[in-house]
């Protein structure tokens, strides 16, 4: 008579373990591809081949095979990786050769951190999931906005204590959690603390900050890695979540050249107006000593049929500072005034016909 009922048991056993398995593959791919934005397209396309070909899929524990789906995912583009569908892309892309062959092709020592990632991953993932806890996770605005959930999803029906969900660093990481029907900010880390019912699930969401950075000569802003720490009644698992790099758009060589031809040509236009200003311009000049009031008050006056444009003044003897000069279109005059030391001066003005 138990029959049915372990039977059932099994089935929903199985589908959950599909479920978690699918929900792995995902959680790999998102975190595959956002720690592979800090390499350049070839080194991308290496460690997704490596990947790919870590392991034959046929011969691989369901973990592996977790872990090849997302590689296939990332190597593919595909939304989708069927067992039938990663074997043909090992046929096709990976000559009959598994393991260190394909690893060794990766050059870097930064791809290859990045290769180890989707292994670590899984395994986590895998492993929460024997405690009936399914990680998703969303990356978003270039990196800065990060968003990690988990469903509770028991076979049998019983509760479950989160004490420890999400980064340690809350001062540099800004997060909020859902607790209690509602959304709490962040102060320390206990604050996550809370029972899980079956099907209920817990989210934090956390902004991080980006810095500057150069690499290779092109300007990046670039957030840093960020360990989430999950811990029920066992020991705390972590799930790390990557930084991501993304290019500061700057104006293009193309941009910089036709600006700087635009700036050089309203030169031009502004040096050939003054040019042609100048044209026909005369120069009248006075010498000045001392006058009464110990100074050197000194003009340069054009002729009514012209107009006085800028002028000039000379100290000619001593040593003093000028005090006032400049244009005066009322007496059509340039007007320079010094004192101190200054015993004689000079005076010019430009006159331009009128």
């Amino acid at each position: 008579m138990r029959k049915p009922l372990l039977l059932s048991i099994a089935a929903f056993a199985w589908a959950s373990h599909s479920i978690a398995q699918e929900n792995c593959v995902e959680l790999a791919k998102t975190i595959g591809i956002n720690y592979s934005k800090s390499l350049d397209v070839d080194q991308q396309r290496t460690v997704a081949k490596a990947d790919l070909c870590s392991e034959s899929y046929s011969k691989a524990s369901s973990s592996k095979q977790a872990q090849l789906q997302a590689s296939y995912k990332l190597f593919s583009g595909s939304g989708s990786a069927a067992a039938a569908e990663v074997q043909e892309a090992q046929s096709r892309h990976c000559e009959n050769r598994y393991g260190e062959y394909w690893r060794n092709q990766i050059s870097s020592g930064e791809a290859r951190t990045v290769s180890n990632e989707g292994a670590a991953v899984i395994s986590t993932c895998l492993s929460m999931a024997a405690d009936s806890l399914h990680p998703t996770l969303d990356i978003a605005n270039e990196g800065r906005e990060v968003t990690m959930a988990i469903q509770y999803k028991p076979t049998i029906q019983s509760e479950i204590q989160i004490t420890l969900f999400g980064p340690m660093d809350l001062e540099e990481n800004k997060c909020s959690v859902t607790k209690q029907k509602g959304v709490i900010k962040l102060s320390q880390p206990a604050d996550v603390s809370q029972v899980l019912k079956p099907t209920e699930s817990i989210t934090i969401s956390c902004t991080r900050p980006s810095h500057p950075s150069q690499q290779n000569g092109v300007s990046y802003n670039c957030t840093k890695e960020t360990i989430f720490n999950i811990a029920t009644s066992g020991p705390v698992k972590a799930i790390k979540v990557p930084r991501v790099c993304s290019e500061t758009i700057q104006e293009s060589r193309a941009d910089k050249i036709e600006n700087r031809v635009q700036v050089l040509g309203a030169q031009m236009a502004t040096l050939q107006a003054s040019l042609k200003a100048l044209a026909g311009v005369t120069a009248i000049q006075n010498e000045c000593g001392r006058n009464a009031d110990n100074q050197i008050n000194c003009n340069a006056k054009c002729s009514d049929n012209e107009r006085v444009v800028s002028g000039m003044c000379t100290v000619l003897q001593g040593g003093g500072n000028i005090q006032n000069f400049g244009l005066s279109p009322s007496t059509n005059e340039w007007h320079c005034l010094w004192s101190g030391n200054t015993t004689r001066g000079r005076t010019v003005a430009f006159c331009a016909p009128r």
